[in-house]
């Protein structure tokens, strides 16, 4: 099951990747971005209000979250991967707290369109007699995010920049954002074009795999 949640399925394959390289925003906007906006200039409660735009925006999930049924799997996932890219990436290109606030607003706009459609997929392409592992390897992938982001922007601010960190975290979810775009196939049943699951006794060689 690990296996074929991992990368058994181009569809997963696509899902776990996606859900681990978006975690390395959030970890940035934790990590980095303070840092980085005191750096600058910027005073401690200015620093804060800017993370907090970040995190408040996740608040649309209560109206992004319903995307994934109306207009599919893919589009909300696609336009969140880029989105919260473009926010980071130009928290980097601006100067100034009202530009700082709305590219924060930028990148929680992206997570809030892409985090609760994302996992949607996973318990699509998943069959019924393994979807609670499938879920489970997705959300290990997902979340393990969080540690490999903190250490690799932790490396790349402490031995490259800061500015670094966030043109990397940035190309990661572009790099992230294509790989959905060529393999995650729409798993929503009335726009989809993924096979159904496969049950658990099957081999792998009958899913197809990522090469």
């Amino acid at each position: 099951m690990l296996k074929r949640a991992t990368y058994g399925d181009k569809t997963l394959f696509a899902a776990a990747q996606a859900g681990h390289i978006e975690k390395f925003v959030d970890t940035l906007f934790w990590l980095a971005v303070p840092l980085y906006l005191t750096s600058q200039g910027l005073g401690i409660a200015a620093v804060g209000s800017v993370v907090a735009v970040h995190s408040a925006m996740y608040f649309l999930q209560i109206a992004t979250g319903g995307l994934a049924d109306r207009i599919g799997r893919r589009p909300p996932v696609l336009v969140g991967m880029f989105l919260a890219g473009v926010g980071v990436l130009g928290m980097v290109l601006v100067d100034g707290y009202l530009p700082w606030v709305v590219l924060s607003g930028v990148s929680g706009l992206g997570m809030a369109l892409l985090y609760p459609n994302l996992m949607t997929v996973p318990g699509d392409a998943a069959h019924p007699t393994w979807r609670a592992t499938g879920m489970g390897v997705y959300r290990m992938w997902r979340d393990s995010g969080y540690g490999v982001g903190a250490i690799l922007i932790g490396l790349t601010m402490e031995f490259v920049s800061a500015e670094a960190a966030f043109y990397a975290t940035a190309l990661l979810m572009f790099v992230s954002g294509a790989i959905v775009y060529v393999w995650m196939e729409e798993t929503h049943p009335n726009f989809g074009t993924h096979e159904p699951p496969a049950p658990a006794t099957e081999t792998l060689s009958d899913t197809g795999t990522c090469d």
